[in-house]
């Protein structure tokens, strides 16, 4: 029987130059009781992804709860403790996984706490086969990425794919998802020492935006035809630069705004190139499936963790507790793996 009690990490107000400052760690929040279709799920492990430092800056359209404090945490892993009435599809103990359900946005009942309540149609049972930590950051990264390379695909024998912040953990996965597939692809990143991690990550090609034309170097890569597709998590110039490097008729799809949240594109490009920039939200692309279509893309995100093309990318583990520290080293800039916070025992 789960306790009447539970940790969990507050957001007490909304503040981007000071958001380490607004998260408070209380020890007495009440453990929910699972409603009508509910399951009530004890945690085990979640990364910390950009999206949850964004959301608890308050700039994260993903998540707007009605009112303060609230929970933030859009990913993760757990057991089922016990489910509502109605809910029947999983067993008590059973592993699952949950991210990005429709009442994370509003709610404010996010995953950084032990236990959350959670509809049964947005739990995916874990394979036995497939680690906690694998598990646990299964939605955000790999599903983005079969997204937006199903977007671009079929991608011709020979033709490439440019990644911007090649570096990034979401990037490594997608460049490794292409290698797999045959897919050629280009990886930007700013500093010339990391060519060769890039490199054994996937990329078949890497340009150097810090000291190279990034357009003038693709399209010497690809023969004068340009990239066949661009994926974009920077905006800005880069964007810009993107529209250019592709080929008449690419595609750019934008998925984030490190570089701010205006993607600058000469009207040129769209008019006379034909180029067509898309935006791909995690969030929108599940919630527009039903139980079955989410259940058929996580089963897509399990083979490739069983064929070694996927790995969970985790590094440092912290307890729930310190989630001050672990927030702080996830948003290093150029990190690395990701990190994760562990409930307590």
């Amino acid at each position: 029987m789960a306790p009447t009690t539970q940790t969990a990490v507050q957001v007490l107000k909304f503040d981007a130059a000071n958001y380490l400052e607004n998260l408070k760690v209380v020890t007495d929040a009440p453990v929910p009781t699972p409603g009508d279709g509910e399951v009530l799920v004890k945690l085990l492990l979640r990364p910390v992804n950009p999206a949850d430092i964004f959301s608890i800056m308050g700039v994260y359209p993903g998540y707007q709860p009605t009112s303060l404090p609230a929970v933030a945490g859009m990913e993760g892993m757990g057991v089922v403790e016990a489910n509502g009435p109605g809910a029947a599809k999983f067993a008590p103990g059973t592993r699952v996984t949950a991210a990005v359900w429709p009442d994370f946005r509003t709610g404010g009942k996010g995953l950084w706490q032990q236990y959350v309540a959670v509809k049964e149609e947005w739990l995916v049972a874990v394979p036995d086969d497939i680690s906690d930590d694998a598990a646990a950051c299964a939605v955000v990264n790999p599903v983005t990425v079969l997204g937006m390379i199903d977007m671009v695909s079929p991608v011709p024998e020979g033709r490439y794919v440019v990644l911007t912040a090649a570096g990034s953990a979401l990037a490594r996965m997608a460049m490794g998802l292409c290698k797999a597939q045959g897919i050629k692809t280009i990886g930007i990143v700013r500093r010339r020492e990391t060519f060769d991690e890039i490199r054994a990550a996937g990329a078949t090609e890497v340009v150097c935006s810090a000291d190279e034309d990034v357009v003038k170097r693709i399209g010497e890569i690809t023969g004068g035809q340009g990239a066949w597709a661009a994926l974009d998590c920077m905006a800005g110039d880069t964007t810009n630069k993107m529209c250019e490097a592709v080929r008449v008729g690419g595609k750019v799809v934008l998925y984030g705004g490190m570089d701010g949240l205006e993607a600058k594109v000469h009207l040129g490009y769209t008019l006379f190139k034909n180029v067509e920039i898309k935006g791909f939200w995690l969030m929108l692309w599940l919630w527009e499936m039903d139980a079955a279509q989410r259940q058929a893309v996580m089963d897509r995100v399990w083979a490739q963790y069983r064929a070694g093309v996927f790995s969970s990318g985790a590094g440092k583990e912290y307890p729930l507790e310190k989630v001050v520290e672990a927030v702080a080293e996830a948003a290093k800039p150029a990190r690395g793996p990701k990190v994760l916070l562990r409930s307590s025992a």
